[in-house]
């Protein structure tokens, strides 16, 4: 019964949320890249001849924002990648309704029950139809 729980908290994210997280990430990301590369002109690769199209070599940066950011980027595209197996079956419609069905040992309280208030007995929190 513990490999439902873990399937349910790994599989169970929706696609749009997570889609939207994962643009306004690399829009953050892609504009700190650009700041980083106008302050720190000395991190250019020197590989292109104008600098606005040049790489940036940031293996010896230190900047706290910058790898939170690849971290939080990393996590949200395997999280869209890896974890929206149940949202994707929705949208293929090939169920039309997902059911939890587990003992109480499994999934104690309704603590995994209850994210985005739409649950109906154990009904998943996305409208197939």
């Amino acid at each position: 019964m513990q490999g439902l729980a873990v399937d349910y908290l790994r599989y169970g994210a929706p696609e749009l949320p997570t889609a939207e997280t994962l643009g306004r990430l690399s829009t953050r990301l892609s504009a700190l890249l650009q700041l980083i590369g106008v302050h720190r002109p000395d991190l250019r690769r020197g590989e292109e001849l104008f600098p606005e199209y040049d790489g940036y070599d940031l293996r010896d940066l230190r900047h706290a924002t910058h790898d939170k950011l690849t971290a939080a980027l990393r996590i949200a595209q395997r999280k869209l990648e890896d974890g929206t197996k149940f949202a994707k079956l929705c949208r293929w419609r090939a169920a039309s309704l997902l059911y939890v069905v587990a003992g109480q040992t499994c999934l104690p309280g309704t603590k995994y029950l209850t994210a985005g208030g739409c649950w109906c007995a154990g009904r998943m929190p996305w409208n197939c139809w």
